[in-house]
C-alpha cells in the first residue's frame, strides 16, 4: 500500500515515518498539508507521543494525542504547514524527514528519524 523505504535507512526493530506526499492549499491563506505514514514492523503495539517534520527551510513539531500503531501495520496523517513554521517553497517530498518518539510496551521513548524515500524524479 505504501512505499516502503530502503532496508539499510530502518532496522526491522523500529518503528519510523516517512512523508508521502506534500500538497499546497488552495484557500486565500497559505499552507501545505503534508502526508505522513507512520509504519511499525515490531511484532508489538507502540504509541507516538511526538513527531517533528524537517526540511532544508523549517521545522514543525507535531505533539498530538498519543496515537497507537498496531504490530504490523502503517498509519497515515496529516500535518497543516504553515508560512510562520518555514520556508513552504523548499518544503517537498523529497527534502522532508521526520523525526519520531514512541513507546513501545513501557519501554523508554527514542527518536528514530526517516529520511526521505527517493522519486523517479529524484534519481
Amino acid at each position: 500500500m505504501f512505499p516502503p523505504p530502503p532496508s539499510q535507512q530502518h532496522g526491522p526493530s523500529a518503528p519510523y515515518a516517512t512523508v508521502a506526499g506534500v500538497d499546497t492549499s488552495h484557500e486565500s491563506a497559505p499552507f501545505k498539508r503534508v502526508k505522513i505514514v507512520f509504519h511499525n514492523p515490531m511484532h508489538r503495539p507502540c504509541s507516538v507521543t511526538r513527531y517533528v517534520l524537517t526540511w532544508p527551510g523549517g521545522k514543525k513539531p507535531a505533539e498530538p494525542e498519543r496515537f497507537q500503531l498496531a504490530a504490523r501495520d502503517a498509519r497515515e496523517r496529516s500535518l497543516r504547514v504553515h508560512p510562520n513554521d518555514g520556508d513552504l517553497s523548499t518544503l517537498t517530498t523529497e527534502v522532508a524527514t521526520v523525526a519520531l518518539e514512541t513507546e513501545c510496551n513501557g519501554s523508554s521513548q527514542a527518536i528514530y528519524v526517516g529520511t526521505p524515500v527517493p522519486t523517479s524524479s529524484a534519481r
